[in-house]
């Protein structure tokens, strides 16, 4: 009886602190791989994701698939935060655009393209990650099995009420082969308006 109730006790003990553990190693994740798009964007390969009729690239547009398997490979090769599930998921993002320029042929801004994917906005890069992922914003990190989710949690202006209001920048991670990868990035979740945890402040 003993041995069992110190065997619990040292699960109640170490659990805790693996999760901990783990939870830290998310948002360190996390915040390497946006420091790392933020500096090294405007040094990558530049991967023309969709065309149009001509070199002015004007509608109706399409999605490059060729370029788009490049793009892939470039992920794979290269950016090891970004998982399998990170590619799945934007495959069937371009499918449904690639559906969007065939249905609306003539229009000028072509769908799903016109802001950053990544760290969202339709500001400069450098400035998003100021504005998404500002340094004063808190940190959290949510486990529920095979999916994670890290949280930047900060304060931003109601521009309906200017008034303060609470903001949360969401970065989703699946496990793959026992390793937590980035599957959705914070532009990725913002358009979705994914919070699935519902996490505040403090």
């Amino acid at each position: 009886m003993k041995k069992i109730c110190c065997t619990i006790f040292l699960v109640l003990i170490i659990f805790p602190a693996f999760s901990q553990t783990q939870e830290a190693l998310l948002i360190k994740k996390a915040k390497a791989f946006y420091a790392w798009y933020n500096s090294k964007s405007n040094k990558m390969p530049n991967f023309n994701l969709y065309k149009g009729k001509n070199a002015k690239f004007e509608p109706p547009y399409y999605i490059d698939w060729n370029t788009v398997n490049k793009y892939f490979a470039y992920i794979k090769n290269n950016v090891p935060w970004l998982g399998e599930t990170f590619i799945k998921n934007e495959k069937e993002f371009f499918k449904t655009c690639d559906e969007y320029f065939k249905k609306y042929p003539d229009d000028e801004i072509p769908y799903g393209f016109d802001y950053e994917r990544i760290v969202g906005g339709q500001v400069g890069i450098e400035e998003a990650v100021e504005i998404y992922l500002p340094k004063t914003g808190k940190w959290k990190a949510v486990i529920q099995g095979n999916i994670a989710y890290v949280y930047c949690i900060y304060k931003t202006i109601d521009y309906e009420t200017d008034k303060p209001k609470e903001a949360k920048s969401i970065t989703e991670f699946r496990k793959e082969n026992g390793v937590f990868k980035i599957a959705k990035t914070i532009g990725m979740t913002e358009i979705e308006e994914i919070d699935p945890v519902e996490v505040k402040e403090g």
